[in-house]
């Protein structure tokens, strides 16, 4: 009984200590800015505000975004803990700090999750030091940056606690102690998984990973009648997990009016959802492997992987044979792996939570992005951390000088030392929108997003002729492309106009406005520019006929615009357009 107490002691002061270590690692996420889609979906989100019952009740009805064209998308749990923090007036020192007890906790339950995982050959002490390992590699990983550091991040941190948490249950309720209430705080944590995020619901497979006979923890006892009968008794934990993930399911089509968006994403965004189906989905093999190459080295990091970051090639014999050779690889490492079933278990948990996420079954919004290798990256951890174990028994054998068995604890605590270092600069780079994007235009200069946002970061702190260098080559990057990217084309070119009629160059913003307006003519902006430009060059009725067609695009516009004073208040008077809105009142 005190050997056991000694032991459970040893266990919490490992898991406190990874958790330690993986906060200390992220502690300058602390100090940065709400930035990317932080600023929408937290900092500028009006709903956030809430101040009665029914301010709630709209707030856990409606999306994940607002507006026309964005997926249909539903994380009510995730949106309750920014409103309730945004409520008790947290800023976003104190919305960081929730997202760095997040990450420590999840890494807590990684270490327990790989201490229940089955080793090869009899349980030793050596178990214990590989679970550390595994939670130490989770927690201080620079890959899990993007997740802990942008708030928005907080939904899969969500999941991946939640799911974590779920399997805990499920395999103590299935080898240790069958206490109902494991399986009702599996069924609560499941819910909960799926109400954060949508990757939760791919907690019925993990489940099934889980429970698998032949990842049995090591202490448990085998199981007589055979495997059907093995998965019979797991029945009951399956139930507990497909029944509340069902229930969301019919929840989420109840309040979107649909499971998802029929529309395929935006090529800037996802350009597997405009490739044909076989080139999708080899690209989306590829990218799998990417994720895993990211983890094993993860240089370059970013937080942008559009358009032109990420192409779409066209399948030919080359393509196919590197496609093959890969899935042979990926069968050969598991074959090879049967004898460490931690390491088989954790590569398989790696690819099944991202069956959802992977647009391997249907694409979604985003092609790629590091915050959604968070969870999978957990397997991962594991498995290395399994290989890593069984190498050191290795080497303990073969290395007879007692000096010489220190050495591979000590290459593994380099490697923890490095990544921890990495992460550390990684953090540097969410301090504030211009580290941001420049950080992300260094790692994947093809991509037009990451310069257009770089563009945007430096015109807003005055640097305008850097800024319209960087618009020029998003437009260039755009210009084999501008049908796809109408868009995306029409923003940097209208942003780069406004620079230009800063700079006192209203003829070369025309012709930008124009062929941006010769995209889409229905964005009032490229009208309300055009007027400036043509009035600059003293053509008065054609900048007034531009006016009128910004007003009629959108009348509220016009209107703040008014309040600024000429030309735009004359221009509204002249023009058939509602009345003037009233003067501001005097503080």
């Amino acid at each position: 009984m005190c050997q056991n107490a000694a032991m459970r002691r040893a266990h919490l002061i490992l898991a406190l200590l990874a958790a330690l270590c993986a906060a200390g690692t992220h502690i300058r996420a602390l100090s940065a800015d709400l930035l990317f889609d932080d600023r929408d979906l937290i900092r500028d989100n009006a709903r956030l505000h809430v101040q009665s019952l029914s301010d709630w009740g709209d707030l856990l009805t409606s999306g994940w975004w607002e507006g026309e064209g964005h997926d249909l998308l539903w994380r009510p749990l995730t949106m309750a803990t920014f409103a309730a923090q945004k409520t008790l007036g947290a800023g976003p020192r104190a919305l960081h700090a929730a997202n760095l007890l997040l990450h420590a906790a999840v890494t807590t339950l990684v270490f327990f999750l790989a201490l229940g995982m089955p080793a090869a050959g009899r349980a030793s002490p050596m178990r214990l030091g590989a679970a550390f390992g595994a939670a130490l590699l989770f927690g201080v990983h620079p890959l899990g940056s993007e997740a802990v550091t942008l708030v928005v991040g907080r939904a899969d941190l969500l999941v991946a606690l939640a799911t974590l948490g779920t399997l805990l249950a499920l395999r103590r309720w299935r080898w240790q102690r069958r206490r109902p209430h494991l399986l009702a705080l599996a069924a609560v944590l499941t819910a909960m998984a799926c109400l954060a995020k949508e990757n939760g619901f791919v907690m019925p497979l993990l489940a099934l990973l889980a429970l698998a006979p032949w990842a049995r923890p090591v202490a448990a006892p085998a199981t007589t009648g055979g495997r059907l009968r093995e998965w019979r008794e797991s029945l009951p934990a399956l139930v507990a997990v497909l029944l509340p993930a069902a229930l969301v399911l019919i929840l989420r089509i109840g309040v979107l009016g649909s499971l998802m968006r029929l529309q395929a994403a935006a090529l800037g965004d996802n350009p597997i959802a405009h490739a044909g189906f076989w080139a999708g989905r080899l690209t989306a093999l590829r990218l799998l492997a990417s994720g895993g190459w990211l983890f094993l080295w993860p240089r370059p990091l970013s937080v942008d992987y559009s358009y032109a970051a990420v192409t779409v090639p066209d399948v030919d014999g080359p393509l196919l044979v590197s496609t093959v050779a890969g899935l042979g690889a990926l069968v050969l490492l598991l074959v090879l792996l049967r004898r460490l079933p931690a390491a088989c278990w954790g590569v398989l948990f790696f690819l099944a939570a991202q069956a959802l996420t992977a647009n391997l079954l249907i694409p979604i919004g985003t092609v790629f992005a590091e915050r959604l290798l968070y969870l999978p990256m957990a397997g991962l951890a594991i498995a290395v951390a399994a290989l890593g174990a069984g190498g050191v028994a290795a080497a303990g054998a073969a290395l007879r000088p007692p000096l010489l068995r220190v050495l591979p604890p000590g290459v593994a605590l380099l490697i923890l030392g490095l990544l921890a270092s990495a992460t550390l600069q990684r953090e540097r780079d969410f301090a504030h929108d211009l580290s941001l994007w420049r950080a992300t235009v260094a790692a994947v200069p093809a991509s037009a997003k990451a310069r257009y946002n770089h563009a945007r970061s430096l015109s807003a702190r005055g640097r305008d002729d850097e800024a319209a260098r960087e618009y020029r080559r998003v437009l260039a990057i755009l210009s084999n492309q501008v049908e796809a990217t109408a868009r995306q084309h029409v923003e940097a070119a209208t942003n780069l106009a406004g620079i230009e009629l800063r700079r006192g160059n209203p003829a070369e913003a025309l012709l930008l406005l124009e062929r941006a307006e010769a995209l889409k003519p229905e964005v009032a902006e490229v009208a309300f520019r055009r007027a400036l430009a043509l009035e600059q060059l003293g053509r008065g009725k054609e900048a007034l006929t531009a006016f009128r067609r910004g007003a009629q695009l959108a009348p509220q516009t016009a209107r703040r615009l008014a309040v600024d004073g000429d030309p735009w208040r004359r221009w509204l008077r002249e023009s058939a357009s509602p009345p003037l809105p009233p003067p501001p009142a005097d503080d």
